[in-house]
């Protein structure tokens, strides 16, 4: 678990870095609400928590890089247990222009390669995706 964390953090460092913009950490839960500030145009990786079913805790679904409701970058989910479901890429925008991502077709599209995993960690599948289609699976 702390290797994810530490790769996690590393990721989000460079990102920050290589944008040269802070890129901020907001948790969502249950229903993906966030706080308000995050609805207007920001960049953020979001961490996505859902409570158990116990309802006495919650667990870490997923953490992505986000613009409003869009995935954009990095994405990775995680079991109840902690360890990587799956992980990926969403296409980034190449540009400086982040309106209308759902109509320029550029919201949450999976692109490259695409991993998922057994509970235990294990390697099951991998997926190349291009513009949101599966090209390749092995």
């Amino acid at each position: 678990m702390k290797k994810i964390i530490s790769v996690l953090f590393f990721i989000a460092a460079f990102t920050s870095i290589c944008n040269s913009q802070t890129i901020d950490t907001v948790s969502t839960y249950g229903f993906g609400k966030m706080p308000p500030i995050y609805f207007g145009n920001r960049v953020y990786w979001e961490r996505h928590y859902e409570q158990t079913k116990d309802e006495q805790s919650s667990v870490m679904t997923f953490i992505a890089l986000s613009y409003n409701e869009c995935h954009i970058g990095i994405y990775t989910a995680f079991y109840p247990n902690g360890t990587i479901r799956s992980t990926g890429q969403y296409l980034s925008n190449t540009t400086d222009d982040r309106s209308d991502l759902k109509s320029r077709g550029l919201c949450s599209v999976q692109d490259g390669e695409w991993k998922d995993f057994a509970p235990d960690g294990t390697l099951t599948k991998t997926y190349i995706y291009e513009n949101g289609k599966v090209i390749k699976e092995y």
